[in-house]
C-alpha cells in the first residue's frame, strides 16, 4: 500500500483544500481583506484628473478592482465561502439521488435503468449545459424566490447520469465476484448483502467520485458565469425603463461575466477568477486522483 506521504497527487491536493477550507473559514477577519467591499467612484492620476473603474493591480488593490470600484482581491477572498457552499451542495444533492437511483437503476426497478439509458444517450448529443440553461431561464425558475435552491436542483439532477452510470458499473462488477455470489446462495437477505460486501467494495468509488463531480461543478458554474446566467439575481429596473436582472453574490464565476469585453480591457477580473477556479479543480480533482492511486495501491497490496 503507498504510504499517504508518498502520494504527490494527494499530497498536494489536500494542501490545496487546507488552504480553500481556511480563506473559507477565516477570510472576513484577515486585516488586508476589504469586508464591506467599499466602491470607488474614481482616483485622480497626477494630473489631478478623475479616472472611473476599474483599477488595474497597484500596491493598493493587488488584483485590481472590479468595474464598480471594489477590490477584486477582498471579492475573491469573500465569495470562497460562497462558491464552495454551492459546489458542495450540487454534489451533495447528485449523490443523494444517485446512489439509491443506481441501485434500482441496476437491479431495472421502476424503469429507471431505461431512464438512465435515455439521458445517457440525451447528452450524448445536447450538451448538459443547454439542458441547464434552459430551465435556468423558465419563468416559474426565474422569478421564483427559491431560485437558488431550484438552480442547484437542476444542476444536481442534469448532471446526475454521470453519477449514476459510473456506479451501476461498479455494482455490476462487485456482483460478478465469487464471495456475492456465495452469500447469495447462503440467504443472505439483501439489505445484508449490501452493508456486508456491496457497499464497503463501492465506498472508495463514491469518494473518488465525489470529489472529481465537485471538480466538475466548478467547470458547469464557470460556463454559466461566462454566459451571465447567474444562481441568484434580482430583477431591477433601469433608469431608461427597461428591466435587467443583477448578480447578488460573490461566486467567483460571475466574475467571468463580461469576459469578452474584459479581455480586451481589464482583463486582470476574469484572469484572477479564472486563476481562482482553476485552483479549486486542480484541488479537487488531484485529491480524487491521489485516492484513486491510494485504493488501487491498497487492494493490489
Amino acid at each position: 500500500m503507498t504510504k499517504y506521504y508518498k502520494n504527490i497527487p494527494l499530497m498536494i491536493g489536500l494542501v490545496g483544500l487546507f488552504i480553500l477550507i481556511n480563506i473559507t473559514l477565516f477570510a472576513e477577519l484577515l486585516p488586508f481583506v476589504d469586508k464591506e467591499l467599499e466602491r470607488v467612484l474614481y482616483v485622480l492620476n497626477e494630473e489631478k484628473k478623475p479616472i472611473m473603474p476599474p483599477f488595474g493591480p497597484s500596491s493598493e488593490y493587488l488584483f485590481g478592482t472590479d468595474h464598480l470600484g471594489r477590490d477584486l482581491f477582498s471579492i475573491i477572498m469573500l465569495g470562497t465561502k460562497e462558491t464552495l457552499l454551492y459546489v458542495l451542495l450540487i454534489s451533495s444533492v447528485r449523490f443523494l439521488v444517485g446512489i439509491p437511483f443506481s441501485f434500482l437503476a441496476f437491479h431495472k426497478i421502476a424503469g429507471t435503468h431505461s431512464l438512465l439509458a435515455v439521458s445517457n444517450r440525451l447528452f450524448t448529443y445536447i450538451p448538459s449545459i443547454v439542458t441547464i440553461i434552459i430551465f435556468m431561464t423558465l419563468p416559474p425558475i426565474l422569478f421564483s424566490e427559491s431560485r437558488p435552491y431550484l438552480v442547484v436542483l437542476i444542476i444536481a439532477l442534469v448532471e446526475l447520469n454521470k453519477v449514476t452510470s459510473s456506479l451501476v458499473d461498479e455494482i455490476r462488477k462487485v456482483y460478478k465476484h465469487e464471495y456475492m455470489t456465495a452469500a447469495k446462495s447462503l440467504g443472505t437477505k439483501p439489505l445484508a448483502l449490501v452493508n456486508r460486501y456491496l457497499f464497503p467494495q463501492l465506498y472508495p468509488n463514491i469518494i473518488v467520485s465525489f470529489s472529481l463531480d465537485l471538480a466538475r461543478n466548478f467547470v458547469i458554474l464557470a460556463q454559466l458565469g461566462f454566459f451571465e446566467f447567474f444562481i441568484s439575481h434580482v430583477h431591477v429596473q433601469l433608469e431608461d425603463g427597461s428591466w435587467v436582472f443583477q448578480n447578488t453574490s460573490l461566486m467567483w464565476p460571475n466574475l467571468l461575466g463580461n469576459i469578452l469585453s474584459d479581455m480586451r480591457g481589464p482583463i486582470w477580473i476574469p484572469f484572477f477568477a479564472t486563476l481562482a477556479i482553476s485552483f479549486a479543480i486542480l484541488t479537487f480533482t488531484l485529491i480524487g486522483n491521489g485516492l484513486t492511486k491510494q485504493y488501487h495501491s491498497k487492494y493490489q497490496s
